[in-house]
C-alpha cells in the first residue's frame, strides 16, 4: 500500500482482507461443501449467497477499473516509447 493513501484507504483495505477471509471461513465451515454433522450450524438462506456475491463483484469491479486506471495506462506509454524508430 503506497504511504501516500489515506489512512481510510488503509482501513478499507485492511478490512477487504478480514471479509475475504470471513467468506472463507463462512464457506468452509458453514455450508455443505465440507461435511457437516447434526450439530454443525448451516447457512442454507440464499438472502446471504445473494449478500456475498454481490459484495464480492463489487470489490471485482473496482480491483478491474483500477488494474486498468493504473497499470494499463502506463504498459501503453511504455509500449508507445519503445515503438520510437530511434
Amino acid at each position: 500500500m503506497n504511504e501516500e493513501h489515506p489512512k481510510e484507504i488503509k482501513t478499507i483495505s485492511s478490512s477487504l482482507l478480514a471479509i475475504n477471509q470471513s467468506i472463507e471461513k463462512l464457506r468452509s465451515e458453514k455450508t455443505n461443501f465440507h461435511g457437516k454433522t447434526i450439530d454443525d450450524y448451516l447457512i442454507n438462506d440464499s438472502i446471504y449467497t445473494y449478500f456475498i456475491i454481490n459484495s464480492v463483484a463489487t470489490v471485482g469491479m473496482f480491483l478491474n477499473s483500477y488494474y486498468k486506471t493504473k497499470f494499463l495506462k502506463a504498459k501503453q506509454i511504455i509500449d508507445e516509447i519503445d515503438d520510437l524508430p530511434f
